[in-house]
């Protein structure tokens, strides 16, 4: 008859074997990963894809996951890619951080790693500018900063070389959805941009912003967003920088959607202003929403 303390060598014993396994499946993954890196740089497609990131993380979380949980899966697969990140050339970041907000930094140092390249600017200006001129590969922004705030969505519309785009939303694993009418108030979320166009995750928002529109109401932009069959799912009207500056208005739509949607040229039909135009800023991967995961912890631990 076994005594505990020969139950206990056994199952340290299977845990080693099962830990020597792993290592040497992290180890095969890692090999794989090193060949894809150099196909990548063969044919300069950047490392870091957060919509083939945003499909394995959702492929990952719907298997059973016994008596570990959700955000601890996450957090393992999240580290694996990070360090497949770093072996395919690492990535460079420029972060927003200033003493009003460090939204960006707090969720770009859990989604990524304390090791990433990062430099930290004080105004979003300087992060946008660090990403279009190659300096960084991507830049983390706080969703925004108030509608009557300081915002950076006029930075991100006036760029006419290299322009850049909204890529990725965090976090991307959340207790409740980040848009629409049943969306976590008050809960930190932020934004990556980079100068890559994003791609289809199979579930995705796509961001629009509206200019030219300066005598446009909130009510005449959500109206005319309806009637033209857009799925709105969040808007955010942003004052002008300036006297006499532009008026926005950021559409948040749900699916994967192009500026060449035949349904925009109903939505602009609504407007006076011969000179109102959308511009497509991107979009990214719908986070993934959890019951009782909240940032950093799980509720049920």
């Amino acid at each position: 008859m076994s005594t505990p303390s020969h139950k206990l060598d056994d199952f340290r014993k299977k845990i080693d074997e099962i830990d020597i396994r792993l290592h040497d499946l992290i180890l095969q993954r890692a090999d794989i990963v090193e060949q894809i890196g150099r196909e990548k740089g063969l044919s300069k497609t950047a490392s870091y894809q957060p919509s083939r990131e945003a499909r394995l993380f959702r492929r990952i979380l719907a298997r059973p996951t016994g008596k570990m949980s959700k955000r601890a899966i996450f957090a393992i697969w999240r580290d694996l890619v990070t360090a497949s990140i770093e072996m395919q050339g690492g990535l460079t970041l420029a972060v927003l951080k200033n003493a009003e907000d460090e939204t960006a930094r707090t969720l770009g140092l859990e989604h990524f790693s304390s090791d990433m390249d990062a430099s930290y600017h004080g105004t979003p200006a300087q992060v946008l500018n660090a990403v279009s001129q190659g300096r960084a590969a991507i830049g983390l922004l706080p969703f925004d900063q108030g509608e009557q705030g300081p915002n950076w969505w006029h930075h991100l519309c006036r760029q006419d070389a290299n322009p850049l785009r909204v890529v990725a939303r965090l976090p991307f694993l959340a207790s409740r959805p980040q848009s629409g009418s049943t969306a976590a108030k008050n809960e930190p979320n932020a934004l990556i941009v980079a100068a890559f166009d994003v791609e289809q995750s199979d579930d995705d928002h796509s961001l629009f912003v509206l200019t030219g529109a300066q005598s446009a109401s909130r009510a005449l932009v959500r109206d005319a967003t309806i009637k033209a069959g857009l799925p709105l799912a969040e808007h955010k009207f942003y004052a002008p920088e300036e006297e006499g500056g532009e008026r926005l208005h950021l559409l948040d739509l749900e699916g994967y959607i192009t500026g060449d949607d035949k349904r925009f040229e109903a939505f602009l039909a609504a407007f006076a202003e011969a000179d109102a135009t959308l511009l497509h800023v991107g979009g990214y991967a719908t986070p993934l929403v959890m019951p009782g995961v909240i940032q950093g912890k799980d509720e049920s631990e």
